[in-house]
């Protein structure tokens, strides 16, 4: 018996307990021992936190919720809340027996029940502040020292995942360091640690569900690690954290590489195999083998109606990227319900890394809504996929035109564009003729051609060595590239200059080689060492005569 499965059996028997404790309490029509109904709640919390059960935490954490709120008066207990309280104490039997073999029914469940608690209790929206004076001092040591526990264990993984990418057990140790921050009750009005601490095990469970190890995982932890210390550090010191932090941000940025946040684009030589050949590529049919069911449909629809409320109530940019990332669990599980699902989950994809979250909240929650009713009433019909198509279209159009934070830089221009001058093409001088007039300075044009040109030269040596086995003249390797007896014609102003703009002729080669003699690393004592000496000579008096 593994670990996980000791630590799931024992969390099964001691949450039964608090579960039966819970159903006594609450079921008579008398109202129950306020003291009792908090601490078995918070008891219950805390024992699923411990076993690394987030969802039935979340269940527990609303329903502790209520009992604080009948505890402290600020609820009271009538026939509507004792209803409540015991469908919640069911929903919670259904969910820790269902701990070993959870599903897309336990998710809609929890996401139900959890809601209608926290709707209840008022729990405060994430994102609200709490000023420093409500933060005992016992508080803020403990969120000190626990802070510094799990920055230290995200740094440790980080360093381990950097050595050996499938290390993934040592991120045992990262999930074992967040439960005490977990069970502090003000966590959730003190932002970004919520959102970090779910964006960490979020990073957790990709690697470890992962058959293959991911690219470079330990970038991930190491911004984690950056982001928990200065958020703990600032909640300990002013009593709330900054929520935009460098370091909050770019942990969200991390997490989106790793949870593949981004359009569905793959290198062209990953799409055949290593071999001779043929590499003909057709587009596959998506097998159905994997394809949700109506009841799951269903519960995918409220994950996004559920992800759009909470875009909607996020305080921060950091904190609205890191929720647009937890759709990538849902996103995975909607992109096998057929092509049309698929594409619309690559346009949501692509619009979380383009920025829209952050850029447009508002759009992007539009459209997580209207899929959501789409799902909910999901038929392989023509209306259903119109419905999924539409919201394809709108959401490759959001963030269109908008400033966003850190724009994308455009690729270089082409020197033909920035500098139309200093590269006009000229025939081909002949023996007697003047040479071209070369560029009044040295262009990007000619930085791009010098780091080009060692490369070019390997390139040709070799097939050199290849074709003939014989060195090539020195008259070949300066003459320059080929060109036809008339200048070209002039390209229109949308089309690619010819590559030979971007190469070395008249004074400017000549110069070229000049510098290259600062690199010669041969003894002009040889004879091949007296040649090139005297080459570079040569071009040096050319360069002074034709000026």
């Amino acid at each position: 018996m593994t670990q996980s499965m000791q630590m799931a059996d024992f969390f099964a028997m001691e949450a039964g307990e608090y579960l039966e404790r819970l159903d006594r309490l609450v079921s008579p029509s008398d109202p129950p021992d306020p003291q009792q109904f908090h601490s078995i709640a918070r008891a219950l919390r805390g024992s699923a936190l411990m076993a690394g059960q987030q969802q039935v935490a979340r269940v527990a954490g609303g329903l502790e919720a209520v009992a604080r709120g009948v505890k402290a008066t600020t609820l009271t207990w009538d026939e509507a809340l004792r209803q409540l309280s015991i469908r919640a104490v069911d929903d919670l039997k259904v969910l820790v027996r269902a701990v070993g073999n959870w599903g897309t029914s336990e998710d809609a469940r929890v996401q139900g029940i959890a809601t209608e608690l926290e709707k209840v209790a008022g729990s405060t929206p994430a994102g609200a502040r709490v000023p420093a004076q409500e933060l005992d001092p016992g508080t803020r040591a403990f969120i000190a020292r626990e802070g510094a526990a799990v920055g230290s264990a995200l740094d440790l993984a980080a360093k381990t995942l950097t050595r050996n990418p499938a290390a993934v057990d040592a991120l045992d140790a990262v999930m074992r360091a967040l439960q005490p921050l977990r069970g502090i009750a003000s966590l959730s009005d003190l932002p970004p640690m919520p959102d970090l601490l779910d964006g960490i095990e979020r990073a957790v469970q990709e690697l470890t569900r992962r058959a293959e190890p991911a690219a470079n995982p330990g970038a991930v932890f190491a911004a984690a690690a950056k982001a928990v210390s200065r958020a703990s550090q600032e909640i300990t010191a002013q009593g709330q954290a900054d929520a935009d932090s460098a370091e909050a941000a770019e942990f969200a940025n991390q997490l989106g590489v790793l949870l593949d946040m981004g359009p569905d684009v793959v290198p062209v030589e990953s799409l055949y195999h290593a071999d001779a050949g043929p590499h003909i590529v057709t587009q596959g049919t998506p097998s159905t083998a994997d394809a949700p069911g109506q009841l799951e449909m269903v519960s995918l629809a409220e994950r996004l109606k559920q992800a759009a409320d909470d875009l909607a109530s996020a305080q921060s940019n950091t904190q609205r990227q890191l929720r647009a990332h937890a759709l990538a669990p849902t996103l995975r599980a909607l992109a096998s319900a057929g092509p049309e699902a698929a594409q619309m989950v690559n346009a949501l994809s692509d619009a979380v890394a383009r920025g829209v979250a952050t850029s447009d909240p508002g759009g992007l929650g539009e459209q997580l809504r209207q899929a959501g009713a789409v799902l909910a009433n999901w038929s392989k019909d023509q209306a259903s996929a119109q419905g999924l198509a539409a919201i394809t279209t709108s959401l490759r159009g959001l963030g269109e035109g908008a400033a966003t934070a850190t724009p994308v830089p455009p690729p270089a221009a082409p020197a033909a564009a920035a500098e139309p001058a200093s590269v006009a093409m000229a025939p081909p001088p002949a023996a007697s003729s003047t040479p071209a007039t070369p560029p009044t300075s040295p262009s990007s044009a000619d930085t791009r051609a010098a780091a080009g040109l060692a490369a070019s030269m390997d390139v040709y040596h070799q097939l050199s060595v290849a074709g003939r086995g014989e060195q090539a003249p020195l008259e070949e390797l300066f003459a320059g590239p080929p060109t036809t007896a008339t200048a070209p014609p002039e390209s229109a102003p949308d089309q690619l200059p010819p590559i030979t703009e971007y190469c070395y002729t008249g004074p400017a080669a000549l110069r070229r080689v000049l510098e290259l003699r600062e690199q010669f690393p041969g003894s002009a004592n040889d004879e091949t060492g007296q040649i090139l000496q005297e080459i570079f000579d040569l071009v040096e008096l050319g360069l002074e005569t034709s000026a």
